[in-house]
């Protein structure tokens, strides 16, 4: 076929088409049907059809990121068990919500109990190129890790995203909301007080309670000692009344 094209190229279909044949010589040498061009008809499709090079070319050109999550999405979705991409959006905002089954399921199982229960943490520091990458993040309270025995922590769903507005983050909720309805009932969520961030849990899950994160909170509070020139001395004092702290070697809540 490429032999065809290269001679359709340069010369007209029937011709390309005999030349071929004849290029081959005795018919009786032709192992095969396969060997042969059909029709002066396959000749003139060929001439028209853009090279490998070309097609390459033209395919990096039209080469859609959007596009390949989309197909990538429906294709994950026949396996319901397994998908990571759950959902994804190219307007007016592009985004999209990853997160398995079991990540899902575990904050509904591990976050929702008054009993016993860990908040969820979600941070939206991570910025990857253009886009924002808002992870969630939670305790899990069936496993201890060997070393310390502490809970460890686990990555849950994530949002990537272009924009962080309300209207960004609640993409998340709403998503996780749906996939889970048991994850309405969440009871404590975290945050580094992003206010649209916060708004969007709160409009989302109206039983959970906003929690800032300590380490947010302990920078804010130097950036106010710096602010009304605090001594040093009395900031060592204030932090210990607040968050607590060791003392001769004691833990002091």
């Amino acid at each position: 076929m490429e032999k065809l094209k290269s001679l359709g190229d340069h010369q007209g279909p029937s011709a390309a088409f005999h030349t071929l044949i004849e290029e081959k010589g005795n018919l009786a040498e032709v192992r095969g049907l396969g060997e042969l061009p059909k029709s002066t008809k396959q000749v003139s499709y060929l001439a028209r059809r853009p090279s490998s090079v070309q097609q390459q070319g033209s395919s990096s050109q039209r080469k859609d990121a959007w596009y390949d999550l989309l197909v990538e999405c429906k294709t994950q979705s026949r396996f319901q068990d397994t998908a990571f991409l759950r959902e994804v959006k190219c307007a007016p905002e592009p985004a999209c919500f990853l997160g398995n089954n079991r990540q899902i399921n575990d904050i509904a199982r591990l976050c929702t109990d008054p009993t016993e229960f860990q908040p969820i943490y979600v941070d939206a520091t991570f910025n990857l190129g253009q886009f924002n990458v808002t992870i969630v993040s939670y305790k899990h309270l069936l496993s201890e890790n060997r070393r310390d025995g502490k809970h460890p922590t686990l990555v849950g769903p994530v949002l990537v995203h272009h924009r962080k507005t309300s209207q960004s983050y609640k993409y998340l909720c709403t998503n996780l909301a749906s996939l889970n309805p048991a994850t309405k009932n969440l009871l404590a969520f975290g945050t580094d007080d992003e206010t649209a961030l916060v708004e969007a849990f709160e409009e989302t899950f109206d039983c959970a309670v906003h929690l800032l994160c300590e380490r947010h909170m302990q920078n804010t509070l130097k950036a106010k000692f710096k602010a009304l020139s605090v001594p040093s001395a009395y900031q060592a004092q204030f932090r210990q009344d607040t968050f607590g702290g060791t003392s001769d070697g004691e833990y002091v809540p």
